[in-house]
């Protein structure tokens, strides 16, 4: 029984890491659309490497990327100089789109669904490994 909790109680562990995961629409959009679209987004450089941030706005013909100022949002950006455009709560970074390759949006219902997935399924395990310890290894033997 102790060899199948170390198994399950690591699975479970990175299951919830992902329990908030968000998906992107694999279309390549334009800051135009990223900045109408109002969601969450992130961008693609030419490495490969993401930069996912809280929404894209345009002022005065620039783009702006906001970043949520969280301990639970990982900022790429913060070795940058912020622009102050007023956003309380966030921190806003002017970009240069010709800089990225992609632009992608937050698919809101696939991340809704995942998301409920991988907690349905943590909580099925969660509720087999209660249910075996309230009846004495029922569901497993040792």
């Amino acid at each position: 029984m102790k060899d199948l909790f170390n198994h399950i109680i690591p699975g479970l562990a990175l299951i919830l890491l992902f329990y908030s995961c968000t998906i992107y629409y694999n279309k390549n959009y334009s800051p135009q659309e990223v900045v109408a679209s109002q969601k969450k987004f992130r961008m693609l450089d030419d490495e490969g490497k993401s930069y996912p941030f809280y929404k894209l706005i345009e002022k005065d013909s620039n783009f702006y990327a906001l970043a949520k100022n969280s301990f639970f949002y990982q900022n790429k950006f913060k070795d940058r100089e912020p622009a102050n455009l007023g956003y309380p709560g966030f921190t806003a970074y002017l970009i240069d789109p010709n800089n990225y390759k992609k632009f992608q949006v937050k698919n809101t219902a696939g991340s809704a669904i995942a998301t409920a997935a991988i907690g349905f399924v943590a909580s099925i395990v969660i509720l087999w490994i209660i249910l075996d310890d309230l009846y004495d290894d029922l569901l497993f033997s040792d």
